[in-house]
């Protein structure tokens, strides 16, 4: 039987690949792909971020939010929010929250779907 270790709570993640803006300093840095999402974190990809930068990211359904980054390997990475989100509230179909880019006030659109992975 394996030994049991004692790991500090994770909120429980959603699956999913998504498309969504990627902020540093005010500044659109392009999209990158969410591959999990939780009320306190995201998992991501497309970018070389560096460990305790501070960036902005606009969930779809939720809106603009800050993180900071906990973790990297290459081009993936992870975000802890500075808020709570609702998960449920993040909209995987629809147009990116606000219909406007933080950066330029050019109207943006996003393009997601499920993840039906393990």
């Amino acid at each position: 039987m394996a030994e049991q270790r004692d790991f500090p709570y994770r909120p429980p993640r959603t699956s999913l690949m998504a498309d969504a803006d990627l902020f540093r300093s005010g500044r659109h840095l392009g999209q990158m792909r969410i591959r999990n999402l939780s009320a306190e974190g995201l998992g991501g990809s497309g970018y070389s971020l560096v460990v305790d930068d501070d960036v902005q990211v606009r969930l779809n359904g939720i809106g603009m939010v800050n993180a900071r980054v906990i973790w990297t390997k290459g081009s993936v990475f992870g975000l802890a929010l500075a808020d709570k989100v609702a998960v449920d509230d993040f909209d995987i179909t629809g147009d990116m929250s606000g219909g406007t880019n933080f950066a330029t006030n050019n109207a943006v659109q996003g393009q997601f779907k499920r993840y039906a992975g393990n």
